[in-house]
């Protein structure tokens, strides 16, 4: 139940974020791409695992790890859209 809970509570502060986005003129695709690429250095860097970076696109996964990168990149950019043409009444 918890975990319902923090989705919820998570997923309606994406929302609000997003909202933000469009009151300070912040452009959602540059911002969407930045937080992805920090993303990406914190978990290479964090990993407790010892990999070559090189060794990564070689890698039965990656073509699907591609592929899912731009779903999230486009799911997002579609709810920041969204929560920008919203209008509270």
């Amino acid at each position: 139940m918890i975990y319902l809970l923090l989705s919820i509570l998570f997923s309606s502060g994406l929302f609000v974020i997003f909202k933000f986005f469009g009151i300070f003129k912040i452009d959602v695709l540059k911002a969407i791409v930045v937080n992805y690429i920090i993303a990406f250095i914190l978990g290479f860097f964090f990993s407790e695992s010892t990999f070559s970076i090189l060794e990564v696109p070689y890698q039965p996964w990656f073509l699907g790890s591609i592929i899912l990168g731009i779903l999230f990149v486009s799911i997002f950019f579609v709810m920041a859209m969204t929560s920008q043409k919203m209008v509270f009444q």
